[in-house]
């Protein structure tokens, strides 16, 4: 993660809440991860985690079940 210039630290301090709250809304549209982290850290707090630990699970689920071989010949697999 890049360090902030404190040009950068300075200048988010003297924005409007309107011009912070366009750039959040930009970033979370933009950026999975940071929408996720609001979601769990912000808004969602009771039930964010476990919304996310499910889709996991799901994505899990639907790698096994398409025996996901990531890049493998089925050669390499051992033989049970």
């Amino acid at each position: 993660m890049p360090k902030i210039n404190p040009a950068i630290s300075d200048g988010i301090t003297g924005l409007s809440k309107k011009d912070l709250e366009k750039l959040v809304s930009k970033a979370a549209s933009g950026d999975k991860d940071f929408h996720d982290y609001l979601s769990v850290n912000y808004f969602d707090k009771t039930y964010g985690e476990e919304e996310l630990l499910e889709q996991a699970k799901d994505d899990l689920e639907l790698l096994f079940r398409e025996n996901y071989k990531a890049g493998r010949k089925s050669s390499d697999w051992p033989i049970c």
